[in-house]
């Protein structure tokens, strides 16, 4: 075989290669694309059947300063969901925030809720959920706590509460597995007691 045979070959093979990755690609966004419309689906049931919740109003707990830790590596800005990270989930993200947000308007005004969009880093790399500064201020202890989190069918997870950080860390991961979250995944989290938060998905 001479050079120039051996240089067709290699682009062949190189070709090759580059178009079964980028079908792999394409198989895994369909997939997710998928699973997110199932999702979709699943809030428009929960909107037409609305969503109600009636329990104690969430007081405000309060810790003394030598209870705060710096235990973990993680750190956590006032990360809401922003049109930027919108952008990178294209229309499948856009209309699970405007169904969230929309669930999110159906619940009771006496108990705070946020709306979160999921990122790479919550759901598959670090398992690091952020959470809003401004409501971890407003509602959330100023110490290390356990949080729980309800899901749809009343199952309860225990995490834990980063006060400094304004974040979840142990437990996240096991719920967000047991869930089978994914990247582009809207939540809506209601606070229904002290340290627990109902987790609508």
């Amino acid at each position: 075989m001479d050079i120039s045979q051996t240089k067709n070959s290699s682009k062949r093979s190189a070709l090759s290669s580059s178009y079964k990755s980028k079908l792999r690609q394409g198989i895994a966004w369909e997939l997710k694309k998928k699973l997110a419309q199932e999702r979709l689906t699943a809030l428009d049931t929960k909107l037409k059947h609305g969503v109600s919740v009636t329990m104690a109003m969430p007081i405000r707990r309060h810790c003394p300063p030598e209870a705060k830790t710096n235990s973990e590596r993680h750190s956590c800005a006032d990360v809401s969901t922003s049109a930027m990270e919108l952008h990178s989930y294209a229309d499948v993200s856009a209309s699970a925030m405007e169904r969230a947000k929309e669930v999110q308007r159906n619940l009771s005004s006496h108990f705070p809720s946020f709306v979160k969009l999921m990122l790479r880093s919550h759901v598959s790399r670090g398992f690091w959920l952020c959470l809003p500064s401004g409501f971890c201020r407003a509602h959330l202890p100023e110490c290390d706590a356990t949080v729980v989190l309800v899901d749809d069918n009343e199952q309860e997870s225990d995490t834990r509460f980063l006060a400094e950080k304004h974040g979840l860390s142990a437990g996240w991961r096991g719920f967000s597995l047991a869930h089978k979250l994914l990247e582009g995944d809207v939540l809506v989290f209601q606070l229904i007691e002290p340290c627990k938060f109902k987790v609508i998905s």
